[in-house]
């Protein structure tokens, strides 16, 4: 699989997990998505929401061991099949689009919820 190339006007949709696709990325905030695709034709699950000042920094800590406990397992056991997404977004609206989009998607793997 060949590196994703970034615009910033183009929407990249759904990579996979992979490290190549990762190191591809720009240091930007966003907000980002860990997906499991699901092959049977029932709708994908979203495992964890996130956001980050370094988009590429923060996916390369997923990658190496995420903090969070839940989310490590399920790139352990399913790393070259999960998907990830992001989207950029202003430092100050960080953790208001993070807490919007986990109240929205209710991620499996997210330590907190919505207060």
């Amino acid at each position: 699989m060949t590196a994703v190339s970034f615009s910033p006007d183009r929407n990249l949709g759904r990579l996979r997990f992979t490290y190549q696709n990762i190191a591809s990325l720009p240091q930007i905030p966003a907000i980002y998505w860990f997906w499991f695709p699901n092959r049977k034709g029932f709708t994908d699950r979203c495992l964890y929401v996130g956001q980050s000042i370094s988009l590429r920094g923060r996916l390369l800590q997923h990658w190496e061991s995420s903090h969070n406990r839940a989310l490590r397992r399920w790139i352990r056991a399913y790393g070259r099949d999960l998907a990830f997404e992001f989207r950029p977004s202003e430092p100050d609206r960080l953790l208001q689009d993070e807490k919007r989009f986990i109240g929205q998607l209710h991620p499996e793997t997210n330590i907190q919820g919505v207060p």
